[in-house]
């Protein structure tokens, strides 16, 4: 099951007492801090969980298959995310069977 930003924001209430629209006003927050960090040039790490960087990709002549030819693509930046040690464990425990997966 995908979970969606309005599912997060019912369980962050349930879980742990808030309203809903407190718990709207933290998830966006949370969101705006780590793409205000990260359009300052800073990488966001949260212990555990992960860090949010970015990654400076270099101009290059890439083959375009629409346009039949090279084209120029430019030096850009691109989001990225390094998932940390729980989360990394998380995932083994899953793949393992470990943890109950909802299909």
């Amino acid at each position: 099951m995908d979970v969606n930003r309005t599912m997060l924001i019912r369980q962050l209430a349930k879980n742990n007492g808030y309203t809903i629209k407190e718990s709207t006003r933290f998830v966006d927050s949370f969101i705006d801090l780590i793409l205000s960090n990260i359009q300052d040039g800073n990488s966001v790490s949260i212990y555990g969980f992960g860090c949010f960087d970015l990654l400076k990709r270099k101009a290059q002549v890439c083959p375009s298959r629409r346009l039949g030819k090279m084209i120029d693509v430019p030096a850009h930046y691109m989001p990225r995310f390094y998932p940390g040690v729980r989360m990394y464990n998380a995932v083994k425990a899953w793949e393992a069977g470990d943890l109950k997966a909802d299909e």
